[in-house]
């Protein structure tokens, strides 16, 4: 199987490309960062080079690809980006899924919603610290084992779960971290 990975946090890609390349998935890359690019290269995807918000671009490295996995690392409009994922997702294919790691902002949350793709949200994966610092709540393992079971639950899903919340972890057919 093929997957798509977009603008996910450079802490967590090593383990989820070691992940799915360890199962035989190809592994694909939008990267437009040329260092970024060829440190993935170096663990096994291919690289697809350019900006992230161009759907013609999406369209072309999504073909053949079950699900696109989308997170926050980028300084696009988070409504342009979700509307260009959704329109090269689901030119590339009827049956595109994607899934999304992180918080969407209301109107991106309502194009994915009104959008006829399968889709699931892994929200809440990171917390605030008192300092108003981010940080992350999953092991890069943990996140990586959440988004190869979302790309692998069956029956055309719709769902937004929340990975602080055990119930999610089920949904997701997985055992809560800690458990």
């Amino acid at each position: 199987m093929s997957i798509l990975l977009i603008a996910l946090d450079e802490d967590f890609m090593p383990a989820l490309i070691g992940r799915l390349a360890a199962q035989g998935d190809e592994v694909r890359v939008l990267e437009a960062d040329e260092a970024a690019g060829e440190r993935w290269r170096s663990l096994g995807a291919h690289i697809a080079s350019g900006p992230r918000w161009d759907a013609d671009l999406i369209e072309r490295a999504a073909q053949n690809v079950r699900t696109i996995v989308v997170g926050e690392r980028h300084d696009q409009d988070p409504v342009e980006l979700m509307e260009a994922l959704v329109e090269g997702g689901g030119f590339a294919s009827r049956e595109m899924r994607l899934v999304v790691v992180g918080e969407l902002q209301p109107r991106a949350r309502s194009t994915l919603r009104e959008s006829k793709l399968e889709y699931i949200l892994l929200g809440s994966v990171v917390r605030r610290g008192l300092l108003g610092r981010r940080r992350a709540s999953l092991t890069p393992e943990q996140l990586a084992e959440a988004v190869d079971a979302a790309d692998d639950l069956s029956g055309g899903p719709r769902l937004e779960l929340n990975l602080d919340d055990e119930r999610a972890w089920r949904e997701l057919k997985l055992p809560p971290p800690g458990a």
